[in-house]
């Protein structure tokens, strides 16, 4: 069935029922939902090659993220393809475990000819190369020290601020840290300022990997801080995968959470929240971030030939999502 039969057998113009079709808000939901239950009755599925063909564009964007077994990029991931979908494109997903093969991902969709990129994988070779070849791209992430592209990325020191003032009203004076301190910086200086200097042993800087190895880091560098002396009350981690780790070790340890320790994560996703101990965390808004990112990548598609374009960076801020892992200081500190 094609559009041209739906619209005779509805009584409605091709031009509704595309509109309808696509979910455009100038549609009413009453009309709308006649052509979607008549769509789905006879099995209509629209011709994608003849809509590309008629606009000249491919209606696809490239979707590059770190492998998805990092269930950040996941929701991410899932997330982008969901909003692409509502302005009737759809999102190629491939994976990239970092700037070594960006180059790989990248010639795959645009062998695909997508019509432009969403990256969260960022360096200046990187953007350079995208400018050259006129792709259409927005990223999420630090990409501090360029302000003529367009992305999203979180306010980390506002988050790395709300995490610590947090956690001081709590009553906690011995705070550690694991995860990317330079990042995180005002986690540390907001500490200081409050007079809680936080002891060298308790801050452990590393470079967060993927999925299981953030886990197990998390796991392996919170052992070590339970086996010290003076070991913390409270530690925030730079990711939430760090966090289950951390978690982790505390309960095997056997130690209760939070009343002898709290935890607090950072990026929000959806499996923290379903813990033996429920995560406490800085929940990056991820719903707003994607539409962010498909109203830029989007926004460039259709001015993709306009030299005068002026790149727009959005800023987030991320939300203080307070579950189980996070309670007041211990009144007797071990």
């Amino acid at each position: 069935m094609t559009q041209r039969e739906l619209a005779k057998k509805l009584n409605l113009s091709i031009a509704t029922v595309s509109m309808a079709l696509s979910g455009s808000p100038l549609i009413s939901e009453a009309t709308t939902q006649r052509v979607l239950e008549l769509a789905e009755k006879y099995n209509y599925r629209p011709n994608l090659a003849a809509r590309t063909l008629n606009c000249g564009k491919s209606l696809a964007v490239g979707i590059i993220t770190p492998p998805v077994y990092h269930s950040f990029y996941g929701e991410m991931v899932s997330r982008l393809q969901e909003h692409l979908h509502t302005r009737g494109y759809f999102g190629i997903y491939y994976p990239s475990s970092g700037v070594a093969d960006f180059r790989q991902a990248l010639n795959a969709l645009l062998s695909r000819r997508v019509d432009g990129v969403i990256s969260a994988i960022y360096t200046p070779d990187i953007a350079d190369d995208l400018e050259k070849e006129h792709i259409p791209f927005a990223y999420y992430g630090d990409y501090s020290g360029r302000s003529d592209i367009d992305g999203v990325e979180v306010d980390k020191i506002a988050s790395g601020r709300i995490a610590a003032e947090y956690l001081l009203q709590l009553g906690h004076r011995r705070i550690g840290f694991i995860g990317g301190l330079k990042v995180f910086a005002s986690f540390i200086a907001c500490l200081e300022e409050a007079g809680a200097v936080p002891l060298p042993e308790h801050i452990v800087s590393i470079v967060p990997g993927m999925g299981d190895a953030s886990r197990r880091q998390g796991c392996e560098i919170m052992q070590q801080l339970l086996a010290m002396p003076n070991r913390p009350t409270a530690v925030f981690t730079s990711n939430d995968q760090l966090a289950i780790g951390a978690l982790r070790a505390a309960l095997k340890a056997g130690l209760e959470v939070p009343q002898q320790i709290s935890i607090l994560g950072n990026d929000g996703v959806t499996e923290g929240n379903y813990l033996p101990v429920s995560l406490s965390t800085m929940a990056t808004p991820m719903d707003r971030v994607a539409v962010e990112l498909v109203n830029l990548i989007l926004d460039k598609i259709a001015h993709r030939d306009d030299r005068q374009h002026r790149p727009t960076r959005i800023t987030v801020v991320s939300d203080l999502v307070v579950r189980e892992s996070t309670g007041p200081a211990p009144l007797q500190p071990a």
